[in-house]
């Protein structure tokens, strides 16, 4: 009898839906619904600091553009920096040009590079619309970017992309769209450790007030996340980058490009716990 432990077939259709050119993906669903929440939990945020409400809509307007450039820019330079070269316009648009006009959608996105394309697009929304330390905007910003993380993992699921190794048993899920070997879900890993992590940002906001401590939603973050993120890149399949320059392929270009956000995490809780003493 097969245990029920053995390894998952996982086949879906990543179109919802279609009408002619016209399609709903689970992809962009998701992204769609992460963004809503975020919204919905800054709303609040602003809610009870008693700050202009306002102010929200530029704020998640930054968020979106900027990490969603970000995102596409950090996976082309860090990832498919030929892209540059041989389809220049498909790095800014959701379609390759290579064979004709191709609808694909953003089908790289670098969670460092969104995440920098954040902070770009914050310093932006600082000099123009708020009159608050930078670190307190980050901070607004911090737990509600933690289940977004979640939605879009999930959504990666969804799209068969960014698989694990394979387990080398019979245990696993088998994406059938890429090849029949049980593979880690590594989506899956990090989908439930971004949910551990906002589960934990929001204690610390509602119960123990960490917002009035600039810096510690930030710092908790970055360090959780990022952590999270080298741990789990064991498990994943090899995807380039500086991984493939000798020197440093002992560990994968998202472990490489974890190290500066677990340092500037670990800076502000330092620099808080020092400024308690």
């Amino acid at each position: 009898m097969k245990s029920i432990l053995s390894a998952i077939t996982w086949n879906l259709d990543p179109v919802i839906f279609e009408l002619g050119n016209f399609q709903i993906r689970y992809y962009g669903l998701l992204w769609g619904v992460g963004i809503w929440v975020a919204y919905t939990i800054c709303k609040k945020v602003f809610l009870n600091e008693k700050e202009d409400i306002k102010l929200l809509d530029p704020l998640l307007f930054a968020c979106i553009l900027g990490g969603v450039l970000g995102a596409r820019l950090g996976h082309v330079i860090f990832y498919q920096s030929e892209l540059f070269s041989e389809d220049f316009f498909s790095v800014f648009l959701p379609f390759s040009f290579k064979n004709g006009i191709e609808f694909t959608g953003f089908a790289g996105l670098a969670s460092h590079g969104g995440a920098i394309g954040v902070i770009l697009a914050l310093i932006w929304y600082k000099t123009k619309k708020s009159s608050h330390s930078f670190l307190w905007i980050l901070d607004k910003v911090a737990y509600p970017i933690a289940i977004t993380a979640f939605f879009i993992r999930i959504a990666n699921f969804m799209n068969s992309e960014i698989v694990g190794d394979p387990t080398g048993s019979s245990y696993g899920i088998i994406f059938s769209q890429i090849d029949t070997q049980p593979r880690h879900p590594s989506q899956l890993y990090e989908a439930i450790a971004y949910l551990f992590i906002f589960i934990l940002l929001r204690k610390m906001y509602w119960k123990n007030k960490a917002y009035l401590e600039e810096g510690k939603l930030l710092g908790t973050l970055f360090v959780t996340m990022f952590i999270a993120r080298f741990v789990i890149e064991f498990s994943k399949n090899a995807q380039g980058g500086i991984e493939d320059y000798s020197l440093l392929s002992f560990l994968s270009t998202g472990q490489w490009l974890s190290f500066p956000f677990i340092i500037i995490g670990s800076y502000l809780l330092l620099r808080l716990k020092k400024q308690k003493v």
